[in-house]
């Protein structure tokens, strides 16, 4: 489990204890991973985010579907980050695996469903002292964490296109005749 805390004033990022981040102002990311025993109950106790046992439950199903519940007391998002796309010339293989957010104003709680999965890129750029761009909020950094998580799906653009121009010339080259099709329908099936 790692700790980050964002002040008000300076907008800047520190690593802390659950137990000195709820006496900070600011906001709290607590980003929490499958090896992380019992991590509901020290964000109870520190924050009193009472986690809803189905949602809790949420957190342990690595091939949850993407999801977003309301409570009273938090907003829960279950997002399908990308954990591996093959560069393989011909094969569209994509992998991904949810990551569940727990938001409300004071608390972001982001907990990986598998080991895949990490935030290290951003928060090691705001603990070396780059400002949150969004509101310091929880939302705000969860806008943040999910524009980093969509950038990624974007990349695969470039990867899609030179795959797709792979099999075009394959297809139109008349020097070869083609009869790869089992592998050109995989790809297709693969691609959608």
């Amino acid at each position: 489990m790692e700790i980050t805390h964002f002040d008000f004033n300076s907008l800047q990022a520190t690593t802390t204890t659950l137990e000195h981040a709820r006496h900070l102002s600011g906001v709290t990311w607590i980003d929490v991973y499958p090896q992380d025993e019992g991590r509901a109950q020290a964000i109870e106790n520190s924050f009193g985010l009472v986690v809803d046992e189905q949602h809790f439950q949420d957190t342990k199903n690595t091939q949850h579907p993407p999801f977003y519940d309301v409570t009273p007391h938090y907003d829960m998002l279950i997002f399908q980050a990308l954990i591996k796309s093959d560069p393989a010339m011909g094969s569209f293989r994509v992998e991904s695996a949810p990551i569940v957010f727990f938001v409300n104003h004071r608390v972001l709680v982001s907990v990986h469903t598998t080991d895949n999965t990490h935030f290290h890129t951003p928060r090691s750029r705001w603990l070396k002292g780059a400002t949150v761009r969004a509101p310091l909020s929880g939302l705000g950094l969860l806008c943040l964490l999910l524009i980093g998580l969509t950038d990624q799906y974007l990349g695969l653009r470039v990867l899609f296109a030179q795959h797709l121009e792979h099999w075009q010339r394959l297809l139109l080259t008349r020097s070869s005749y083609f009869n790869n099709w089992p592998a050109l329908l995989k790809a297709s099936n693969e691609l959608r």
